[in-house]
């Protein structure tokens, strides 16, 4: 079932690491200094975002 009763885009990656602050490194590294094309696909998602929020499960096995 989905609620069609406003916007609704969504992004989902997946990631596996030993530890969170391992994603957080990669995290990082993206955005401190990003190659042309990637500057430029970040520039092109802001510009398009309404709003946005994170959230970050940890699966425990």
């Amino acid at each position: 079932m989905v609620d069609i009763s406003g916007p609704m885009d969504t992004v989902y990656h997946e990631f596996e690491v030993d530890d969170i602050q391992q994603y957080f490194a990669f995290e990082r590294g993206v955005y401190e200094n990003p190659d042309a094309d990637t500057q430029k696909l970040i520039d092109h998602v802001n510009s398009i975002t309404v709003s946005a929020e994170r959230e970050i499960f940890e699966v425990l096995m």
